[in-house]
């Protein structure tokens, strides 16, 4: 059932409570939030309600031909995984607004999407990667037994607790449950983690999902290395518009011009201040820069290793600077 809140404007809410919505939805307009990411149709913000609650908003301008609600589709989704027992992250409030959607989660504290935590944390500490794997198996195994059909499953859309690395799905949207469930389907993540994964891992993580986990591994691997290259011209553009996930272009006020290339999550990644101190420096063509870098990025993507680590380019007329970690 629909209903208005007075103190924030003309909004109709499926779920939401003035608790939730204020301060920071006074009026129906974001005030105090932290934004998070925005593209020309979406924005992301952090904000903080009265009982100093945390939560996480994200605010929607749909096209006016469009009559498809997706936070309403998301909301609706969580509901059905909650019921199900199935983790999932908790969506608070929900409401519409003309073509104006906007959809409040809440704010996970101390959790990071399980591929930033795979190759941020596990790749480094033993202990944690064990209890990673063993957490990602079990969960594996009840999404398996529960029958959930999940067509946008992937370790970006799965977060991980950092404490206890107990795992919850975001982003629902599409989530339905079937006379069984998509063994290809959810041994996707298996791959994800690649190429700091070993086969006998990914295998054990598949291991629930039948009778064959490493020819469930191999059908994944071939998946994912035919969708990459079914996408690679659009990924291709991306990469090299210099504004992407996959980096962004820096001006310093000295006037010297940098593209920051992204983490391996595809986080932001901070420019050093020195450039000179641990980083190797290789000057070339443009031309020749452009190549290294695709040919880093098709790796990752791929999951295949790929050096020297580059992380900033330098553009320099026709002349670009590709610095790499030193020792890597």
């Amino acid at each position: 059932m629909k209903k208005l809140i007075p103190e924030c404007g003309k909004w109709n809410w499926i779920s939401g409570s003035p608790g939730i919505l204020l301060p920071w939805f006074q009026g129906g307009g974001i005030s105090g939030g932290t934004l998070v990411k925005r593209n020309p149709r979406r924005s992301v913000w952090l904000v903080t309600a009265g009982d100093g609650k945390k939560y996480y908003v994200k605010l929607e301008q749909r096209p006016f031909w469009s009559f498809r609600n997706k936070a309403l589709e998301e909301f609706r989704a969580s509901r059905m995984l909650e019921n199900a027992g199935i983790p999932c992250v908790h969506f608070a409030a929900c409401g519409k607004s003309g073509c104006r959607t906007i959809l409040v989660s809440d704010a996970v504290e101390n959790a990071v999407s399980a591929k930033q935590f795979w190759f941020e944390t596990c790749t480094g500490d033993p202990e944690k990667r064990t209890m990673f794997l063993s957490a990602m198996r079990d969960f594996l195994s009840l999404l398996f037994e529960k029958n959930l059909r999940h067509p946008d499953f992937h370790a970006g859309n799965i977060l991980v607790r950092r404490d206890n690395c107990s795992l919850l799905l975001v982003d629902p949207v599409g989530v339905s449950f079937a006379k069984s469930a998509d063994s290809l389907e959810l041994a996707h993540v298996c791959v994800d983690f690649l190429p700091e994964i070993r086969m006998e891992e990914a295998e054990k993580l598949a291991s629930p999902l039948g009778r064959d986990p490493a020819a469930l591994v191999a059908r994944a691997k071939l998946a994912l290395l035919d969708r990459v290259e079914h996408e690679w011209e659009k990924r291709k553009a991306q990469i090299l518009s210099g504004n992407s996930k996959f980096s962004r272009t820096v001006r310093r006020d000295d006037g010297r011009v940098f593209e920051v290339f992204s983490t391996e999550w595809f986080g932001e990644r901070e420019l050093p201040r020195d450039l000179s101190t641990g980083y190797d420096a290789e000057s070339m063509s443009a031309a020749d820069a452009e190549k290294q870098i695709l040919a880093m990025f098709r790796a990752r993507l791929d999951g295949r290793d790929f050096s020297p680590d580059y992380r900033v380019r330098e553009i320099c007329g026709d002349s670009h600077i590709l610095y790499s970690v030193r020792g890597k």
